[in-house]
């Protein structure tokens, strides 16, 4: 798991959020990929990002919870 903050000002980090959970997020390392967006995608989760092979050699895909925390789901494609 991967926690990351970032909204580009440590300084003021909260002033101006828009959203709770905003500049956090949140990635899990998978095995199956598909199969994950395939069930929460299913359930109705708010997708920010549909699944993606990456130049970099990843498939990934994100959704955005309740709380409104980005959440990224990856798997390496480099072996396949």
């Amino acid at each position: 798991m991967i926690l990351h903050y970032d909204d580009g000002d440590l300084e003021g980090h909260f002033k101006g959020l828009k959203r709770r959970g905003q500049g956090v997020i949140v990635g899990f390392d998978v095995d199956n990929v598909d199969a994950y967006y395939d069930l929460i995608h299913g359930k109705g989760a708010p997708l920010k990002q549909a699944p993606k092979d990456e130049p970099w050699g990843d498939r990934d895909f994100a959704v955005i919870d309740p709380d409104g925390f980005e959440i990224w789901f990856s798997e390496s494609i480099k072996k396949r």
